[in-house]
């Protein structure tokens, strides 16, 4: 897969416009995935994951959104990992044909987590003393 490819097709599972976003500048979606691979303190505070659930802004301690999305980095989740994972384990106990949208977003939001760690543990893992 090319990589502006995997950069594009990721970035839409973060959010619905599949960009990336620099100071108010759309960049390139490989900007993006290289920064992943190579800047990854810069990639963990790039505002990537979009989140539109009133209920799971509730997680993040957002009140209200007036309906409009809200914008979290990795760095911006972290300290929310557990209860995100807590909260999409009890949403896959549902039929996926009676979730509802709580439970659809925070499985889409914990999914986004999932594929940006992936990315970004694939050329050096986090832990790696290199």
């Amino acid at each position: 897969m090319p990589m502006d490819t995997l950069a594009r097709m990721s970035l839409s599972m973060m959010n619905h416009h599949g960009t990336y976003t620099v100071e108010g500048k759309v960049e390139p979606a490989s900007r993006w995935l290289l920064e992943v691979f190579m800047l990854p303190r810069r990639a963990d505070a790039a505002k990537v994951f979009e989140v539109t659930n009133p209920d799971i802004l509730g997680l993040f301690g957002r009140q209200e959104a007036n309906g409009k999305p809200v914008s979290y980095s990795y760095n911006d989740c972290q300290p929310f990992l557990s209860e995100i994972g807590k909260q999409a384990g009890l949403a896959t106990q549902a039929e996926a044909q009676n979730r509802n949208a709580f439970q659809r977003g925070i499985l889409k939001l914990r999914d986004a987590l999932r594929i940006y760690l992936l990315l970004k543990n694939s050329i050096q893992p986090e832990d790696s003393q290199c």
